[in-house]
């Protein structure tokens, strides 16, 4: 496809433009394209935001609308993908967590990076690199070095370079860049945004906390990911705060954020000496942020069922700190379902959540609204399980929780009519979920309701529309993260 950009600094030299998707006028919804049959010198928009220049085009009359919608990337992307410092002296961590289900065996990788006190440079500061691997694998690298890290505070892109390749001059680019030039540039360390994700670490624990010991020795990767739902529906909808228009404001830490229940990613990952290559595997990522993570928390995630395929749920809960009184706890918790292009979002707010979670072993979640019903029930063996390091105030990053790959859960969803449980919508099973305990203690069982109280339930439900208002703000003078 052979176009003519007038006035376009954007295009400088690349005279070949391909629209992988476009805008399609007669049904208003993103469409797929096969114009693009040589690559190598095509330019992608998917780095574009936004473009008002005039496009014309002899073989696709509806072509033009692409430039007048948000870009594949901006319009997956959820309120808070940014960095969150604010520059403040106190204690202060945010983390993110990138999960990969390979197909085949059922293994899986998940990738998590944590910063911690990088303005106030206490005896925990650091930039932390975990991965948990097939088997129950784990490695860990950890640096004191805060400077290298980067982010940004308005996109999910961030990265971290704990090593340079030899002859570099000890510089690494701190913003996303190609894969090929990452590689030349970065012995050890990681870059990912919404749509790439590379990195090479090695067993290297330095200065961190107590915890879990590297069973691996070196991991490198690179793949790409097609969002699929962010968080509040499919990449055309509305995204949402995980925990409502509260998180927002710095007042109830830690803050939670789902970026992607679902994405397709391709690539390759290679664990010590074996190599995994994918194509359209599963994703899906959160990050957290604030001071430390909760006192005690449990955590269900699954987007890859044997019988569904178009459905992703997460839920979680947690007991965390009152802010403003010394010692006051309270318990909160959420369900959130993608399913068939419909969010179902189950929260204190607007209904209830129950949940018993065993020390380990067992997850029974249930959420009720005046729409829906949900019920998570997963369970796992004894034995599985992978140990992992979480922020902490006391600590640093150091062994706080379990996870497992391994987890059975059966999914179960009622539409609800006139307050009571209807129709069975969904019964679906999966052996890949993601199933969390943290925090403590964990003497017990678990067994908790959230349910929120007037007038704070009144309160949260208010239509007020603070991320939309700071949306027509420019980037560089809203709050960092949003």
């Amino acid at each position: 496809l052979t176009m003519t950009i007038p006035g376009s600094s954007f295009f400088t030299g690349k005279p070949m433009v391909c629209f992988p998707k476009f805008v399609s006028s007669k049904t208003n919804k993103l469409e797929k394209t096969n114009l693009c049959p040589n690559e190598k010198n095509i330019f992608f928009t998917s780095n574009i935001y936004r473009i008002s220049t005039s496009i014309y085009s002899s073989r696709n009359k509806h072509i033009y609308c692409a430039f007048n919608a948000k870009s594949t990337r901006e319009r997956a992307q959820t309120p808070h993908s940014g960095y969150h410092l604010d520059g403040l002296n106190r204690r202060f961590f945010e983390g993110w967590y990138f999960r990969v289900v390979l197909p085949g065996e059922g293994n899986s990788f998940a990738f998590m990076y944590s910063i911690e006190d990088p303005i106030s440079q206490s005896q925990f500061s650091g930039v932390g690199a975990q991965v948990m691997g097939p088997g129950d694998g784990y490695l860990v690298q950890h640096s004191r070095l805060v400077k290298p890290f980067w982010g940004e505070r308005s996109r999910l892109a961030l990265g971290n370079c704990f090593e340079p390749v030899a002859g570099q001059g000890g510089q690494a680019p701190k913003r996303l860049v190609s894969e090929d030039l990452f590689f030349k540039s970065v012995e050890e360390g990681f870059q990912v945004g919404a749509l790439q994700h590379q990195g090479a670490l090695m067993n290297r624990p330095g200065s961190v906390g107590p915890g879990p010991k590297s069973t691996a020795t070196s991991c490198k990767w690179s793949y790409t990911t097609r969002p699929v739902y962010g968080w509040g529906g499919g990449v055309d909808s509305k995204q949402l705060s995980t925990a409502g228009w509260l998180a927002a404001l710095p007042v109830f830490e830690p803050h939670w954020q789902v970026l992607m229940s679902k994405g397709l990613s391709t690539g390759w990952i290679e664990w010590d000496d074996k190599r995994f290559e994918f194509e359209d595997a599963p994703t899906y990522s959160e990050k957290n942020w604030g001071g430390a993570f909760p006192l005690k928390w449990f955590w269900v995630q699954c987007n890859s069922f044997s019988d569904t395929e178009d459905l992703s749920v997460t839920a979680g809960g947690g007991r965390r700190e009152l802010p403003f009184l010394p010692g006051a706890t309270e318990n909160v918790a959420l369900i959130g379902v993608h399913y068939r292009g419909e969010f179902i979002g189950l929260v204190p707010w607007e209904g209830v959540i129950q949940w018993e979670i065993a020390p380990w072993g067992s997850w029974e979640v249930s959420g009720s609204s005046s729409k829906w019903h949900v019920q998570l029930s997963a369970s796992c063996q004894a034995d599985v399980g992978t140990k992992l390091r979480a922020p902490t105030v006391d600590m640093g990053l150091a062994g706080f929780c379990k996870d497992t790959f391994s987890g059975n859960l059966n999914l179960r969803i009622w539409k609800n009519s006139a307050g009571q449980r209807g129709e069975l919508v969904v019964d679906a099973k999966s052996t890949q979920a993601a199933l969390e305990v943290g925090g403590g203690p964990w003497w017990e069982s678990w067994k908790e309701t959230a349910e929120m109280k007037e007038p704070f339930r009144t309160f949260l439900n208010s239509p007020l529309p603070i991320e939309d208002i700071l949306e027509e703000i420019p980037s560089v003078l809203r709050p960092p993260g949003l």
